[in-house]
């Protein structure tokens, strides 16, 4: 049989896509993603409901842009919270390279056992599907009598499984999971050339840690692990600031592809939108602008909490108006009260009947103000400054006493233990304030109404001679202002 150059061409391109299909789905059957730091369910099924709330992420990876029919691969996760210690979510995945189709779906159950007050190890499963779909029939060949073009379309279909396990103490975070820990045999039949397509073991490992350089930024070095049998191992090594936790950039490497580049933003604490750009190995780049994966998340809710509203009452200036009175009445009365009672018995007379029931009712909205809320004192591990889910409650009556007293005005107070630098120490302190006025003036509290100071670690309330000590000179604290004392 005779080909012309330009057929040889057509099939030698559709045998090395069929080689590079099968090699892939028998090889590195889980597909790669570079956004795993702002979505870790992606790697690892233990994080499925870490995140208070629900969230959601879909994203999308082309690879090797310029090559046609090279890999791309889409995902669509949701997890969320649903009791304190139980985590759900589900996962779909569509990949596709040149004449192979891959589709899954699984569910996933998360499960947290807190170790401590700072140590928390969480369990995940999940569970579904995986579909393989080999489609020689849009090979464009001569011969279609050949048997591995003339049988048409072969499909597989397979249970995919994975338990993962993740850690994390203070701002170190471990991730270890066993993609296909049951390796399973085929469902139906899918031969090309005798190779049957069978889904192995892999494993995944995560390790990073986040450490604050100042009283915005953060740094974040981590490490990411994928491995299939002894031979196929590769690593990402990633480094990323992060700028009051909205906007990050960051940079890696990924052994037998090349740099990775990252930049993450956060709208509003509910739209997070992430870009990764890989630029490829020396052997791809003459015929490939690089790598390019786009990923939008949408995160809504706070668990066991619904967002509330708070409205002042449509009388409430009317309100103030006459406690102001009341307060200007009560002081002209406790100035001339004595000497209207020798002189002037008749108005004497006037006090008597209309003043006292003033007093008293002055007396008893001002005493109904429960300032016990604010002595509370939020409590820090080292080095930390983001808020705990277990402050939601404590933080929450403080900005509800203020949403009822709009006169009430606080200075939110930031402590830290004797360990680090004096600067260190400082931006420490201002930023676990800063983290709680945050937090009071999303809930509705007016902004000038909440002042923050850091004091490092001038003020401990016990010296710090031990840990014990220490751990609870790391504080935030409340001050009301000298009118309510």
């Amino acid at each position: 049989m005779s080909y012309n150059r330009k057929n040889m061409k057509t099939i030698t391109l559709t045998v090395l896509f069929v080689l590079i299909s099968m090699s892939f789905v028998n090889a590195q059957q889980i597909s790669l993603n570079s956004l795993y730091n702002i979505n870790r369910y992606h790697v690892n099924s233990a994080y499925a409901g870490f995140d208070d709330g629900v969230s959601s992420y879909l994203s999308h990876r082309a690879q090797w842009v310029g090559i046609q029919s090279a890999p791309s691969t889409s995902f669509l996760s949701v997890q969320s919270s649903v009791l304190e210690n139980v985590g759900i979510g589900g996962m779909i995945m569509y990949d596709n390279t040149d004449l192979t189709n891959t589709f899954s779906g699984v569910g996933t159950y998360a499960y947290r056992i807190k170790l401590g007050e700072e140590h928390n190890l969480r369990f995940g499963l999940s569970a579904g599907i995986y579909q393989t779909t080999l489609t020689p029939s849009d090979a464009i060949v001569d011969d279609q009598s050949d048997e591995v073009f003339a049988n048409g379309n072969y499909s597989q279909l397979s249970f995919k499984n994975d338990v993962g396990l993740y850690y994390n103490y203070r701002k170190l975070e471990f991730g270890f999971s066993i993609p296909q820990v049951f390796e399973t045999a085929k469902i139906g039949e899918m031969v090309v050339n005798r190779a049957n397509v069978e889904m192995k073991r892999h494993i995944v490992a995560y390790l990073g840690y986040e450490l604050p350089i100042g009283t915005k930024l953060d740094f974040q070095p981590s490490v990411l692990y994928r491995g299939f049998a002894a031979n196929n191992n590769q690593f990402d090594i990633n480094a990323q600031v992060t700028y009051d936790n909205l906007i990050s950039i960051g940079a890696g490497y990924r052994t037998d592809v090349g740099f990775i580049g990252r930049f993450g933003l956060e709208i509003n604490d509910l739209f997070e939108i992430g870009y990764a750009y890989e630029f490829g190995g020396a052997k791809l780049r003459a015929f490939t602008s690089g790598t390019h994966e786009v990923m939008l998340g949408i995160k809504f809710g706070a668990k066991g909490k619904r967002k509330r509203v708070e409205t002042p009452s449509p009388n409430k200036q009317e309100t103030n108006a006459i406690e102001s009175e009341k307060s200007s009445t009560i002081e002209k009365k406790d100035t001339v009260q004595a000497p209207v009672v020798k002189d002037e018995p008749i108005i004497d007379e006037i006090d008597v009947a209309e003043e006292p029931v003033l007093i008293e009712e002055s007396i008893e909205k001002e005493s109904s103000i429960d300032l016990s809320v604010f002595d509370f004192k939020l409590k820090f591990p080292l080095n930390a400054t983001d808020l705990d889910p277990s402050f939601e409650d404590e933080l929450d009556k403080i900005v509800e006493v203020m949403l009822e007293n709009p006169e009430l005005n606080v200075t939110v107070i930031g402590h830290s233990c004797d360990l680090g630098s004096i600067q260190v120490k400082k931006n420490i302190a201002i930023k676990r304030a800063t983290m709680v006025k945050a937090y009071v003036v999303k809930k509705g509290v007016e902004e000038n109404r909440v002042t923050t100071k850091g004091e490092g670690d001038a003020q401990p309330i016990v010296p710090n001679t031990s840990e014990e000590n220490r751990a609870k000179n790391r504080r935030v604290e409340f001050v009301v202002d000298e009118a309510h004392k």
